[in-house]
């Protein structure tokens, strides 16, 4: 999670990580966007779907979303709590975990559905079906930042900044 990456550039365990922006203002790091994301919908592979094969919020606000932490992603959770109440609902947050490969296992346990960065979709996970939602455009995106210690300048970390600017 975020705090443990800062925490490891701090003791200098690692050079580069990969964090959620935005990052808290102590973090007293520096960090590069490398990937904005939509959110897309994790569903029980049972769910119903329109023939379209897209999910509305009215249909999703039906179970509890299993998300990330609040603390994690400030800026996510209050643009899916603004994206509910826009389509006239109350998000109903289920479980909170900390990895995406957490929110599908509870997906397939029954515990709710979830939205995940569209990059989660590749991961074959069994009992779970992917979907884009009609109300995209509404949902904050999930931005993916390259970090590094403020203070250091570590060569192979700059040479993989650099490699991650040219690719995304």
């Amino acid at each position: 999670d975020n705090l443990e990456q800062i925490e490891a550039l701090r003791r200098n365990e690692i050079d580069i990580g990969f964090a959620h922006s935005p990052l808290p203002a102590v973090a007293r790091v520096r960090s590069r966007v490398v990937r904005k994301e939509s959110l897309i919908a994790a569903l029980p592979d049972d769910f119903p779907l329109a023939a379209d094969g897209l999910v509305s919020i009215a249909e999703l606000a039906a179970y509890p979303l299993i998300t990330y932490p609040e603390y994690q992603v400030p800026l996510m959770r209050a643009g899916i709590a603004q994206a509910y109440r826009d389509a006239g609902f109350d998000v109903q947050i289920g479980i909170e975990v900390n990895r995406s490969l957490t929110v599908l296992a509870c997906v397939v346990a029954g515990f709710g559905v979830g939205l995940i960065p569209d990059s989660v979709s590749g991961i074959g996970f069994g009992g779970v079906r992917y979907a884009r939602l009609r109300q995209e455009a509404a949902l904050p995106s999930f931005t993916l930042c390259a970090i590094t210690r403020s203070t250091a300048h570590v060569e192979a970390a700059e040479l993989l900044l650099v490699i991650l600017s040219q690719s995304c």
